[in-house]
């Protein structure tokens, strides 16, 4: 079928936008993958946030009507009624969407929507992946029924989020469709990505990491170097004009082969642009230098500070990886400073506990200080959430006491199932690239071997001593 627009998500933008495209007479369409239209700002986010906020702003005045002049006798909330007329809102708000999309004649499609390139999309249909997205959500729920939080996590991301490919084998799994599940785990795992190496753990293989790296000979690199863009580049980041010199390093090198990215790479890192090195690095399509991907600057520091703490050199360099790409003088728009990206007060709070009376704020950025009082950081939390590095990976980046407060709250969970369930998008992230990263530096370093899955563990209930201790930290 052709149209003149297609909008993929029935939110407020997009069935707006859809809706002026029909008013102008374009031939229309609207994808949608949750059975009803709206979006989340529908059907979780603004209108029954709203609608709930509205029934406890009266259900506060009856519980103080003498603040108004009113006396009122054994007031009683009706839960479930107040959950009734909520949905009640968010139904009459979803059927004035589904007429307004026929009022003006756009066509409904339901499914996923995927861009195929050259002006094409391909539409698949969401019974099987919300089907496969039930299963693994279904486990949360069993092994933790009386978890209100967790179970609204599971149902709030079941009807919001697609199923990411590498969670659907373990759903298949979960429904006991082992020979549906096998094909997708192989097929995952050669990619060197957090699903893939959980994907080679459930067929029983080890991903094998191999590099091609390339051998730039000095011409090569003096030309390269000669290039006026990338001139520029240096000379703005040599003048601390980041932003600056990384817009002149991507024009540079958008659109040039495999060859002349890891060239570019092995430039970069010569020159201190380690996180242009790894960017561009990352950009190949066939061949890849995980030596480059994965390069391991200031080697000095970063071990000094993992013994210690007697904690995993890789480890650490999983999470500098993560939050600075290595860049020492890097600040971010929250204030994180240095490698391993520490708050001033994370950093004052860590030169008490290590009884550091000379440390004054302007040492943050030097690297064997920020990889020192990183090390303690992530190590003092670790050793307080059962030894677990996912939960002192979410501890790094979200805090400690959010951390403490997305475990399960009675029944264990395990680790690979709970990643899935932290609410903010960053850290979730941020967690399982840590732990990707840490498998890759551990492959580099030539350590012992750990499973991914044997570092997510089992994440054990929270205990309130424990979130107290961690609430207070902060």
């Amino acid at each position: 079928m052709a149209y003149d627009v297609v909008v993929i998500g029935s939110g407020p933008g997009g069935y707006s936008a859809a809706i002026r495209a029909g008013q102008y007479g374009l031939k229309t369409a609207i994808i949608e993958k949750d059975p009803k239209l709206g979006g989340t700002c529908l059907h979780v986010g603004c209108i029954p946030t709203k609608a709930l906020l509205h029934s406890a702003d009266v259900w506060d005045y009856f519980l103080h009507p003498a603040d108004e002049g009113i006396s009122v006798d054994n007031p009683r909330l009706d839960y479930p009624f107040v959950v009734k007329r909520k949905q009640g809102i968010v139904d009459k708000h979803a059927k004035g969407v589904e007429m307004l999309m026929k009022k003006n004649k756009i066509d409904v499609i339901k499914g996923f929507a995927t861009l195929q390139g050259g002006g094409k999309i391909k539409v698949s249909s969401p019974e099987g992946e919300l089907a496969a997205a039930t299963a693994i959500y279904q486990q949360i729920i069993d092994d933790a029924s009386a978890d209100r939080t967790l179970v609204a996590q599971a149902q709030l991301r079941l009807g919001l989020c697609e199923l990411k490919q590498g969670n659907k084998p373990r759903a298949l799994s979960a429904l006991g469709r082992t020979a549906e599940a096998t094909p997708i785990f192989t097929a995952l795992a050669s990619e060197i990505t957090f699903y893939g190496m959980l994907s080679a753990e459930a067929i029983g293989q080890r991903q094998e990491i191999l590099s091609a790296p390339l051998e730039p000979d000095a011409h090569a690199l003096a030309a390269f170097g000669a290039t006026p863009g990338i001139r520029r580049a240096l000379k703005l980041a040599q003048l601390d004009m980041r932003p600056e010199s990384q817009r002149e390093w991507l024009y540079v090198v958008r659109g040039l082969d495999d060859d002349a990215l890891l060239l570019a790479a092995d430039y970069a890192r010569r020159n201190g642009l380690y996180d242009r090195a790894i960017n561009t690095a990352e950009r190949t399509t066939a061949r890849h230098d995980y030596g480059l991907r994965y390069m391991m600057p200031y080697r000095t520091e970063f071990d000094a500070a993992a013994r210690a703490q007697n904690i995993d050199t890789e480890i650490l360099y999983g999470i500098a990886r993560q939050e600075s790409r290595f860049v020492p003088d890097i600040v971010s728009s929250a204030g994180a400073v240095g490698v391993m990206q520490l708050m001033p007060g994370t950093a004052r709070w860590v030169a008490k506990q290590l009884a550091r009376p000379d440390y004054r704020q302007a040492h943050i950025a030097q690297v064997d200080v920020n990889t020192e009082f990183g090390a303690f950081y992530f190590k003092y939390w670790q050793d307080r959430l059962d030894g677990q590095p996912a939960l002192a990976a979410a501890a790094y980046n979200a805090g400690p006491g959010r951390a403490q407060q997305w475990r399960p709250a009675t029944a264990p969970l395990e680790g690979a199932i709970w990643v899935e369930t932290i609410p903010f998008n960053e850290t979730r992230d941020y967690v399982k690239k840590v732990l990707a990263n840490t498998m890759i530096y551990t492959h580099t370093l030539q350590r012992p071997y750990a499973s991914l899955s044997s570092r997510l563990g089992i994440v054990a209930p929270r205990s309130a001593s424990a979130t107290a201790l961690a609430v207070q930290a902060e």
